[in-house]
């Protein structure tokens, strides 16, 4: 919960618990090899500046793209290809205008129930701790049925398009790079990355 600690004075909430959506893939127009062939392409993902970072290391072409218009925009090659979570691809229908889809296994995005710094402050504390606990229960459910639930969506999902697992020859180059942008604005990236592999 450390990241959490920061809120109150940065945003004016609190966070109270942690939930996941499922892993980020990439999907593709055509058919593709691998991570190699997302070079050049215009690829619409979440405008958040770290995934554009990753994007432009992997040789893509961010492509900003309001999220109601992307079915269309990968129907009429507005884009090339797009980088979603299963869960919102899987109820976009995205295989339906993909050839490919490439399992990074390198992001998933985060989210956090919020409440108001303010309001916070003003209720009972019985009530805090029962808002507190219900939440992280509740996110903790999500959680373990967004884990159960992957595997049963790439089996969809491989049912219609190519899967293709990534191999990253040259992973610690780009993790380099990347560091070498994001360790300055987010120290604690190194932190997250020994959780990782300690788990």
């Amino acid at each position: 919960m450390q990241m959490l600690d920061v809120l109150p004075a940065e945003t004016g909430t609190i966070g109270l618990a942690w939930g996941i959506t499922t892993m980020r893939v990439v999907f593709t127009a055509k058919e593709i090899a691998g991570l190699q062939d997302l070079n050049g392409m215009k690829l619409r993902i979440n405008t958040t500046p770290a995934y554009k970072d990753f994007y432009e290391l992997l040789g893509a072409a961010p492509t900003p793209i309001p999220t109601p218009a992307v079915f269309d925009a990968m129907s009429n090659g507005q884009v090339d290809g797009l980088e979603a979570d299963l869960d919102f691809s899987w109820n976009q229908r995205f295989d339906k205008v993909s050839k490919t889809m490439l399992k990074m296994n390198a992001i998933f995005m985060p989210c956090v129930a919020l409440a108001s710094g303010r309001v916070w402050q003003q209720m009972p504390e019985a009530d805090r701790e029962l808002i507190a606990r219900l939440t992280k229960s509740a996110l903790d459910e999500q959680i373990d049925a967004t884990v159960a639930n992957e595997s049963k969506l790439l089996e969809e999902f491989g049912k219609v398009i190519t899967i293709k697992d990534v191999e990253v020859a040259d992973a610690g180059k780009i993790i380099e790079a990347y560091d070498k942008i994001w360790l300055p604005k987010a120290p604690i990236l190194a932190e997250l990355r020994k959780v990782g592999a300690s788990l």
